[in-house]
């Protein structure tokens, strides 16, 4: 029996929020790449200039995934934790690695920009 291989579209996340100090951006969400709401399990987000966090994900075709932001007060398990308010984010992949929105040359790069939904710093 061959092992069945999910086709990945190659998205990147990006969103400004001001943090303070030992405070850093991650993603969560329902997906288990997205550690199913679990903020020990949640994405690290790279930080890459003034308030702008970035993180580049390779997450199943064809999928509706839903998720949420955190800053997180260091690394440790039960540190505490700021979700982003209101509803969740949710993002569709398309069925090619083109899918959502071009924003370079490479077909293989999507964004997705999200607003925080709370209080900013």
């Amino acid at each position: 029996m061959q092992a069945v291989v999910q086709e990945r579209v190659r998205c990147t996340f990006r969103i400004e929020r001001g943090t303070e100090f030992g405070q850093h951006l991650c993603m969560v969400g329902e997906h288990p790449l997205l550690g199913e709401w679990s903020v020990a399990e949640s994405v690290p987000m790279d930080w890459v200039t003034g308030c702008t966090w970035e993180v580049h994900l390779d997450l199943p075709q064809l999928a509706l995934l839903q998720y949420k932001y955190v800053v997180r007060n260091g690394w440790a398990d039960d540190a505490p934790a700021q979700w982003s308010g209101g509803p969740n984010h949710m993002v569709a992949t398309g069925g090619e690695a083109k899918g959502l929105l071009r924003t370079s040359s490479r077909p293989t790069l999507n964004l997705v920009l999200s607003p925080w939904a709370g209080t900013l710093y």
